[in-house]
């Protein structure tokens, strides 16, 4: 399982959205471009289903590997929580045991998600599922 399907699975999933603001910033969700923005907010929902797949693609890299094998004693759950306490136990060890587990999610998602970047830039008088604006850090 990659990390574009980690982000994505659960979009597609939940069926309801809304106008969320998250760091300051204003999401506002549609299925098709037609569409109008949905009336429910998803972030609870996309959350433990991402906590979810992503908790269980590391226990399958952890078995894969063999690294942090110790992490996987008694760690079943696929909360938020449970994902927060595997992530804190793989790096207890050693910081770069995460990133090592995840390396081929990571720069298969990079590519993905630059690539979705590119793609909303480009002409800004069209719908596109995701839009980029470069501003500089404060």
């Amino acid at each position: 399982m990659q990390l574009k399907t980690l982000a994505l699975a659960p979009a597609l999933a939940v069926v309801v959205g809304a106008l969320e603001t998250h760091g300051g910033y204003d999401f506002e969700t549609r299925f098709s471009a037609d569409a109008t923005p949905e009336t429910t907010d998803i972030k609870d929902a996309y959350e433990s289903t991402a906590a979810e797949q992503a908790a269980n693609r590391l226990r399958e890299q952890i078995k894969a590997t063999s690294v942090a094998t110790g992490c996987l004693d008694g760690n079943t759950g696929n909360t938020p929580a449970d994902l927060y306490a595997l992530k804190n136990c793989i790096a207890a060890d050693n910081e770069d045991n995460f990133f090592t587990l995840l390396a081929d999610d990571i720069e298969e998602s990079n590519s993905f998600w630059g690539k979705v970047l590119d793609e909303s830039t480009t002409d800004r008088t069209k719908w596109v599922a995701a839009r980029s604006v470069s501003r500089p850090l404060s």
